[in-house]
């Protein structure tokens, strides 16, 4: 299993798109991993992680081809990582000999309707844009993928998916936009082993209390998975999805995430899993 990180900053991006903060201002300066675009991976050029405003710069900044993209999984319906609108793109006269034929969206409820109503609007994507609603701890089949929707700890008002992906082989584990997990989720995820996990790590070095997490919300998160026998030393963790209220540069975080044990993502930075 290959992933690919195609966007790593949270919903401002990173240099923010109004902002001159000095890490706004630094990053435009220095470039390269500095700078971040909205949070979006893709895993084996066929599932991809969301669909944010930033999808289309993706496909050409990284050259893969998103009409391979099978499966999408959706994790919320925050503007930074749902957009639509872009599915439309799939209709008969905008896009010519895809790669599938078929682009199927799970999500949760809210998902959903708002694609229903979009292909109310848009019936030229009906043969070409599937929807399917998921609930979470309910593993389903997408392609070559096993999938379980996890319940992420981000929204009130919305059921917020965190993901599980088998492939039969390897098992990961993609958390973002989450706070420290609820309870049924650390339950489901004991004794079950996980190779690879990309956790959120929006404040970076700053301990936040809810909607998204820090170095040390991910240090409880990991200690509470390896007690579940669910991480060992074997397990690679990834932090990403970064805001500049965190303020720290790629190369500071990089130092910031030494004593962790943590990789720090950045925009198409690719692993095998």
């Amino acid at each position: 299993m290959k992933i690919k990180y195609l966007g790593t900053a949270a919903s401002e991006g990173w240099p923010a798109l109004f902002c001159h903060c000095e890490p706004c201002n630094k990053a435009m300066e220095l470039g390269g991993k500095n700078i971040r675009t909205r949070q979006q991976a893709i895993i084996n050029d066929d599932l991809m992680f969301d669909l944010g405003p930033d999808t289309f710069m993706h496909m050409i900044e990284h050259k893969f081809d998103l009409s391979n993209i099978e499966t999408l999984l959706v994790t919320h319906s925050h503007c930074d990582h749902w957009i639509p609108l872009e599915l439309s793109m799939r209709g008969d006269v905008y896009a010519y000999n895809m790669g599938k034929p078929v682009m199927t969206v799970y999500g949760n409820d809210v998902i959903c309707n708002d694609l229903i109503n979009r292909r109310r609007d848009y019936n030229d994507i009906n043969d070409s844009v599937a929807i399917r609603h998921i609930l979470p701890f309910e593993p389903f089949k997408a392609g070559k993928y096993t999938v379980t929707a996890l319940r992420g700890n981000h929204m009130e008002d919305e059921n917020c998916y965190i993901y599980l992906v088998e492939d039969g082989e390897k098992c990961m584990l993609y958390a973002h936009d989450t706070w420290e997990f609820f309870d049924d989720t650390y339950a489901y995820l004991k004794d079950k082993h996980v190779d690879f996990a990309s956790f959120d790590c929006t404040l970076q070095n700053t301990e936040i209390g809810g909607g998204h997490m820090a170095l040390p919300n991910n240090a409880r998160v990991e200690k509470k998975l390896r007690e579940l026998n669910c991480f060992d030393d074997h397990t690679t963790i990834v932090v990403s999805h970064f805001s500049h209220n965190g303020h720290l540069l790629h190369d500071e975080m990089v130092e910031a995430a030494k004593p962790y044990g943590y990789i720090v993502a950045y925009d198409g930075m690719e692993m095998e899993i």
